[in-house]
């Protein structure tokens, strides 16, 4: 049975995860192997944001309801990930335009342009919510280029040209 947004508020309230604040640092993930991390990132205004997932780990089913993105610490279940199995060294690319779903686009209902809040991968199970992963989002990402852990998924954030959405960023890294 899918959770509402209210209820996963009330959930939320109650296990802590709602927050005036920025979001709260990641947990740790030891427990979590194979853990989900924002790996890229490309800010160019109006549709043509998005933000790209990686599993460095062992294959993990993202079950429904239990796997969120927001850019608002005060509204961590903004977007809630699609039940699927992202496999081993696997990518998943969300666009943000701000509308919802588009057409077989797996498409979260904000954009990143102009925000400078942050933006955050949470888990929530039954016990807890929990912040797996969180990054800055500031200014844009001119042309073709992003900016993204290199190597995949335990680098540094750097500027990647060209973007590399759904693929390695290695090969993107500028010299």
């Amino acid at each position: 049975m899918k959770r509402t947004t209210n209820a996963l508020l009330a959930a939320a309230t109650l296990t802590g995860c709602v927050r005036e604040t920025p979001f709260p640092p990641p947990v740790d993930t030891a427990p979590f192997a194979g853990r989900i991390v924002i790996n890229e990132v490309a800010v160019n205004g109006d549709d043509g944001d998005w933000i790209e997932l990686h599993n460095p780990g062992p294959a993990i089913p993202l079950e429904q309801g239990s796997w969120f993105l927001s850019d608002d610490p005060a509204d961590p279940f903004r977007f809630e990930l699609p039940a699927i199995e992202l496999e081993e060294g696997g990518f998943i690319v969300v666009r943000c335009s701000g509308d919802g779903f588009e057409s077989d686009v797996l498409t979260a209902p904000f954009g990143l342009n102009g925000h400078e809040t942050g933006l955050a991968l949470s888990f929530l199970d039954q016990a807890r919510c929990m912040t797996i992963d969180h990054t800055a989002v500031q200014g844009s990402s001119p042309g073709n280029a992003s900016v993204g852990r290199a190597p995949d998924g335990t680098g540094q954030w750097t500027r990647l040209a060209p973007a590399s959405p759904g693929g390695p960023n290695d090969a993107a890294q500028e010299p």
